[in-house]
């Protein structure tokens, strides 16, 4: 079985949003919920742990919800947030993505599992 750790304690910065590019909605869903959903999908997928801020953690934990799902406190950096996100790994293996790029597909998942 495999653990992703997902990316989502970002600023949005660069895009000049003034809050977290993954709360931003795109036909009714966060780009997050559609990111995630994409990754419950996968059946050798048994945990993904969600990098979030303090101040966004109750927003995702109202919305992604699933036994699956871990939260854990993002780092100031995308490296600190991915090292406290291996503290909670259980498995052997783990995938890192940016909650941000919601686009990938079930096809490239696989993929990079085989």
């Amino acid at each position: 079985m495999y653990s992703v750790i997902i990316t989502s304690s970002g600023s949005g910065s660069r895009m000049n949003l003034g809050y977290n590019k993954n709360l931003l909605e795109i036909d009714g869903e966060m780009i997050i919920e559609k990111t995630v959903k994409k990754f419950l999908s996968n059946n050798l997928i048994n945990e993904i742990i969600i990098t979030t801020t303090s101040d966004e953690l109750k927003i995702m934990k109202e919305k992604l919800i699933n036994e699956k799902i871990k939260f854990v406190i993002g780092g100031e950096t995308r490296q600190s947030s991915v090292y406290e996100g291996l503290k909670l790994v259980t498995n052997e293996y783990v995938l890192v993505h940016d909650g941000a790029r919601c686009f990938i597909t079930s096809d490239l998942i696989d993929k990079i599992i085989n």
